[in-house]
């Protein structure tokens, strides 16, 4: 947060916020109260100088009583009261050493308090496990499938680019893959999504991005993948090493983004491919496979 603060014109706070709202898997609860928490807690360490010139968070306090001493997280909650609560952000706050709870000193009735946004913030999340009430859902369709679940499945795919580099998605591509089980019966397939560009020196094509996922698909059921490069300028940084540019040559060197390609197999057996641009489709093997001469350069 301290480096965003230094370097962007959004300001840290701005930018947390925005990240938590990029997170459809939380909560509004959640979001809120962990901004809050993270805030709180950098607006503390600045306070303290516990972050050193290169913008980085030191630990140890360098303005007011407690001076040369190590910043304190202490649980708003203890683990001992709700254990249940040990790794919840918005549980934490950054205090001096000074100010910290003695071992034998009773939670304060603010603090008790807190208990109850934790419990809410709680059944927010298991309403939202929609990740864990899919997989059970999942299994219960493959053992009712039996040995039809074994069969090699259809699928259907299809792809298109999402965004172009831009402050709000980190400066990245990004690609869209809608994955969907054509039969009834549910299965699990691998995707493997590959990003491709041009080598500045050489022409040759290479992956700037390798994504693979395994993905248990219900009967009919289509999942949508926002998936991204790295950043322009991590990118970059990885095709100049991989060409080994010299200096001067990494000052002119451009990026060029071709496109992404997708496989989707089945126990080793490619059941669908697709592309951004169908010639991409050129780059696959007779088995329609990736070849292994072009090079991974971000993994």
């Amino acid at each position: 947060m301290e480096l965003a603060e230094q370097r962007s014109p959004l300001g840290a706070e701005e930018i947390l916020r925005r990240a938590y709202n990029e997170r459809k898997d939380i909560g509004p609860m959640r979001k809120t109260a962990s901004v809050m928490a993270l805030s709180a807690a950098w607006r503390q360490a600045r306070a303290m100088g516990s972050f050193n010139s290169d913008h980085a968070f030191t630990g140890r306090i360098i303005k007011g009583e407690d001076y040369g001493k190590s910043v304190v997280f202490e649980q708003v909650v203890p683990a001992s009261q709700a254990p249940q609560f040990a790794a919840e952000i918005a549980n934490y706050r950054l205090i001096e050493p000074s100010r910290a709870r003695k071992a034998d000193e009773a939670v304060s009735h603010r603090d008790a308090a807190t208990l109850a946004g934790l419990e809410s913030i709680a059944q927010e999340a298991r309403r939202m496990d929609t990740v864990g009430l899919h997989a059970e859902a999942w299994q219960r369709d493959m053992e009712a499938a039996g040995e039809l679940a074994n069969q090699q499945p259809r699928v259907r795919i299809r792809m298109l680019t999402q965004a172009t580099p831009a402050r709000k998605n980190g400066d990245a591509w990004q690609t869209r893959v809608d994955l969907g089980n054509a039969s009834d019966i549910p299965s699990e397939v691998t995707l493997h999504c590959y990003m491709i560009g041009r080598l500045w020196k050489s022409n040759d094509t290479y992956v700037m991005k390798r994504h693979t996922r395994q993905l248990k698909l219900r009967g009919n059921e289509t999942r949508q993948l926002i998936l991204s490069t790295p950043s322009r300028g991590q990118c970059k940084q990885m095709m100049d090493d991989h060409e080994r540019l010299n200096k001067n040559e990494r000052m002119v060197s451009e990026l060029d983004y071709v496109g992404s390609l997708s496989v989707v197999e089945h126990d080793g057996t490619t059941l669908a491919t697709a592309a951004t641009y169908p010639s991409l489709l050129k780059i696959l093997d007779e088995q329609q496979q990736f070849p292994s001469g072009i090079a991974i350069v971000g993994k």
